[in-house]
């Protein structure tokens, strides 16, 4: 019983092999569909504002990233700015005190 299923297979093995250059009614039929579908041309595109931010986002993101990484190669080696200055932007030269923040 397994020969024959064996044996039938390889025969319709072979006839397809054999035939594998030649159209037959599918391949007739599938370019029709192809070309059915080629004529009736692109999908209407829905113009969504979040859709175009996505893209313009996906799009501008490395080249900010690369900017980022650049202006932060610069400021740490060339030294744009002094150290004094940037701790004295972060310094605290006078100190309030709660209460002196609610007496008048």
């Amino acid at each position: 019983m397994i020969q024959k299923k064996i044996k039938k297979l390889t025969s319709i093995f072979r006839q397809t092999y054999q035939l594998e250059g030649k159209t037959d009614a599918g391949d007739i039929r599938c370019a029709q569909v192809m070309d059915r579908i080629r004529s009736l041309g692109p999908l209407p595109s829905g113009a969504d504002v979040f859709m175009w931010f996505e893209q313009v986002v996906w799009r501008l993101s490395p080249a900010a990233l690369v900017l980022i990484l650049v202006a932060a190669f610069c400021l740490t080696q060339l030294d744009i700015l002094a150290d004094h200055e940037v701790f004295s932007l972060f310094e605290d030269t006078e100190e309030i005190t709660l209460a002196q923040l609610f007496v008048p």
